[in-house]
This record gives C-alpha cells, structure tokens and sequence, in this order.
C-alpha cells in the first residue's frame, strides 16, 4: 500500500510541471446568447410595467410575463455592470442607482437601433463607457 501511495504521489508531481506549462490561450470570441433586440424587448416591457417610488426603488405591475421580462432586463444589465471593472472608460459615481443604468442602456439601445442585433453585454458595455466615463 505504502509502494502504491508512493507511486500516486510521485506521478502526480512529475505530472504537474507538463499540467502547468500549459497555457490557455484567450480569444476574443464570446458567445452570445442575448442580441440587443431581445434585451430591447425585455426592457420595453419592463419601462411598460415600472414605476419609480421613491427612494431609488421601484414598483412592478404587470401580468406574470411582464415581469419576467422586467426581471430579465434588470439581471442582465445588473449582471454585466458587475461584471464590468470600474476605473478608466467606466467610471461612475458611488451614488447612481440601477434603476438609471437601465435608463441609460434602453436610451442607447433606442437610439442605436441599427447595431441592436450584437451581442447585448456589448451594448451594455458600450452605452455603460459612453454615459459614465469621467476624464
């Protein structure tokens, strides 16, 4: 058993230098599960069924769908602003509530109808930088 042990714990060293060499190698190609117009959509509807009340929160009313197309606007833009580094082209104050972040993306969105059909975290990004970059 001991013979065994020193074998396994031997072969998994001699292994690791190989493992470790290895490098990934990084593309720049993303998989895109979301278009703009489908993050349009949701976010058309989620304007539609929204209200504002105060103390940066929100009211929904809506039919089960609506509001699953409000939840779906909501998380992906929330999902990629925390996934999105703060500092240099991004850069927003401490204070700017998520509700002005779907603000500005349905505006850029609205008024980039052309390229709508990219990938929507792209878009986030961009409407993101273009609205909160500080010099």
């Amino acid at each position: 058993m001991r013979i065994l042990t020193t074998v396994v714990v031997l072969g998994a060293v001699l292994a690791t230098p190989s493992i470790m060499g290895q490098s990934i190698k990084e593309t720049n190609t993303r998989i895109t599960l979301v278009d703009g117009n489908q993050l349009y959509g949701w976010c058309i509807v989620a304007r539609k069924v929204t209200t504002p009340s105060g103390q940066g929160t929100v009211e929904s009313n809506g039919t089960v769908d609506e509001l699953v197309s409000t939840a779906s606007c909501w998380g992906y833009i929330e999902g990629v602003i925390d996934s999105t580094p703060v500092g240099g082209e991004f850069n927003p104050g401490p204070t700017v509530r998520l509700s002005q972040y779907v603000d500005v993306v349905i505006e850029y969105l609205r008024v980039h109808a052309n390229i709508r059909n990219r990938g929507a975290s792209s878009l986030v990004q961009n409407a993101l930088k273009e609205s909160f970059s500080r010099p």
